[in-house]
């Protein structure tokens, strides 16, 4: 709970030296790791921690950190189901965030607390889909970067119209459930006949020639390189891609106002937040929040309802009001 702002309080906030905001972003995922390990991650975090703020604060003000980070570790619980945690403290909050995302580990701190900071540290995920069209099969691969896993095989008979629509239901099937972007590779004729029948264009990067089997991990490497390099380009298209599949289901918020209202209800599956951009003085925020920015406060919410955030570039989220949510329901 937020003490009240009074005025003693007051000082404290207001005195810079008085100020440091610990923001700790962990992996912390006791389904996959030993409570050893965990442990022992834990404590060379501390001791990071304890470096860091002797280094530039009074011992006692240190101290004190250090005590409100060790009571947060000790009611961290070890059958949750979420894969990483955050810890946000100062001399008067502390909070503690399971998150359902893979993190890098990172320690910030500051004079104030910046929860968009945890999208930073957000692993990005490079997989895609492959639909491979060769001969008279179809397989469809799950890729990223050196490595192809087949998770389906089927024949096709490409003098069909009737298979290559299946290709296409099934693709566009497997898009959805995975929310991955997709290549089509395979022979010229039968990629020209997809690329008419396809129903999910905004969601595949691009249609190649290729005459290789789906055993030939390494060719299929060669032809997307060019393509993942440029990643976060295609990333982000798929993200705005999500958006307008969700207006057209009637699943879409759009402006400051209605995302807060969604957010507060966790009714947040994906939010997108135009980078850079922020949102002071928004009358349901409230002054004496540890978060001073109410698009940090919506990402918290989010978060905490097991929903993901994206940032795409300024100028993508124009017509949006910069900010997005997709509902869950």
């Amino acid at each position: 709970m937020i003490p009240a702002l009074t005025p003693d309080l007051r000082k404290v906030l207001e005195a810079v030296h008085y100020r440091p905001a610990v923001s700790i972003v962990l992996p912390f995922d006791p389904k996959m790791t030993a409570k050893d390990s965990l442990s022992t991650s834990l404590k060379n975090t501390c001791d990071q921690v304890e470096k860091s703020l002797l280094k530039q604060y009074p011992a006692e003000l240190a101290l004190l950190l250090l005590q409100r980070l060790r009571n947060l570790l000790n009611q961290l619980n070890y059958s949750t189901h979420k894969k990483s945690i955050a810890l946000f403290l100062s001399p008067v909050f502390e909070k503690l965030l399971y998150l359902d995302m893979d993190v890098v580990p990172k320690i910030i701190i500051d004079d104030s607390f910046e929860i968009r900071d945890l999208i930073d540290c957000k692993i990005v995920s490079r997989q895609f889909l492959v639909l491979l069209l060769h001969s008279q099969h179809m397989h469809i691969l799950l890729g990223e970067p050196g490595k192809q896993q087949r998770i389906l095989s089927a024949p096709i008979e490409y003098s069909l119209p009737t298979s290559i629509k299946q290709a296409d239901q099934t693709l566009e099937q497997l898009m959805r459930a995975y929310q991955l972007p997709a290549f089509v590779l395979g022979e010229e004729k039968l990629i020209g006949i997809f690329s008419n029948a396809n129903n999910c264009t905004g969601s595949i990067i691009d249609y190649i020639e290729f005459s290789g089997t789906e055993k030939d991990s390494d060719q299929i490497d060669e032809v997307l390189k060019p393509y993942l390099e440029k990643w976060s380009d295609w990333k982000e298209a798929a993200v705005l891609q999500r958006l307008k599949e969700a207006g057209k289901s009637q699943r879409l918020t759009i402006g400051m106002s209605e995302v807060w209202k969604e957010a507060m209800h966790h009714n947040g599956k994906l939010l997108v937040v135009e980078r850079g951009f922020h949102f002071d003085g928004f009358q349901p925020h409230n002054p004496y929040s540890y978060v001073k920015d109410a698009v940090d406060e919506i990402i918290e919410k989010v978060l905490e309802s097991g929903g993901d955030v994206e940032f795409v570039k300024q100028g993508k989220l124009t017509d949006q009001g910069q900010i997005a949510l997709v509902r869950f329901y």
